[in-house]
């Protein structure tokens, strides 16, 4: 019998193939609560949103249980369409391209299921779901990477005001650069991910890690 999800062990693994993915999500969201938080590339709308994978339906029947789903993307002229759709299920902001010190050309996704369990994958292609995926319920990471969230989200502007830029052509006019020292750890997992001979590795298995 599996145990009940705030009685799981802390752990970090690594879950390869699609399928295998696409199953753990299933699992994992059948278990959720309270909250759903995400920060995703501006190709992934389209894998939460296509009716060819459960994404859609997940989050549609987290809703339905009154969870809190937060998400942030990049909205552009090329995704706006799905993340119209996106808005219908999930609370969504916009960010700009941000430049996190120690992550520089990595385009990464992460999220926290209710802050206790943390994933990751690099980034999308075409919208196609990953193919490899971190997962990590060690609880001194994990509240790192949701305090990670939290800053990133109170940066970020509410979709609406973004789809509007968009629709009257305004132009934001800059970028803006995160001191990124506290959560250097989270650069080290999705530089490893993003990584054609990533191995599996447990980046939280002592504490001076996730302080660095």
């Amino acid at each position: 019998m599996d145990k009940p999800y705030e009685q799981e062990e802390q752990k970090t693994e690594v879950i390869y193939g699609t399928d295998n993915i696409l199953k753990s999500t299933a699992e994992i969201t059948s278990k959720i609560k309270s909250t759903i938080d995400n920060c995703i590339d501006s190709s992934a709308p389209a894998s939460f949103v296509s009716r060819d994978l459960p994404m859609f339906d997940n989050l549609s029947l987290a809703k339905s249980k009154g969870i809190i789903s937060r998400f942030i993307t990049e909205i552009t002229s090329e995704n706006i369409a799905y993340c119209l759709e996106l808005m219908k299920i999930v609370e969504l902001r916009h960010l700009d391209k941000v430049k996190l010190r120690h992550l520089d050309k990595v385009k990464e996704n992460f999220g926290i299921i209710d802050g206790k369990d943390y994933r990751a994958s690099a980034s999308l292609i075409d919208g196609n779901p990953p193919t490899e995926l971190i997962i990590s319920t060690t609880k001194l990471f994990v509240n790192q990477q949701q305090s990670f969230f939290d800053m990133l989200w109170e940066k970020a502007i509410p979709a609406k005001q973004r789809i509007k830029e968009i629709n009257e052509g305004l132009k934001r006019e800059f970028i803006e650069t995160i001191q990124y020292k506290t959560f250097y750890s989270c650069g080290l997992i999705l530089k490893r991910i993003s990584n054609a001979n990533y191995q599996p590795f447990y980046p939280c298995s002592n504490y001076n890690l996730c302080q660095t």
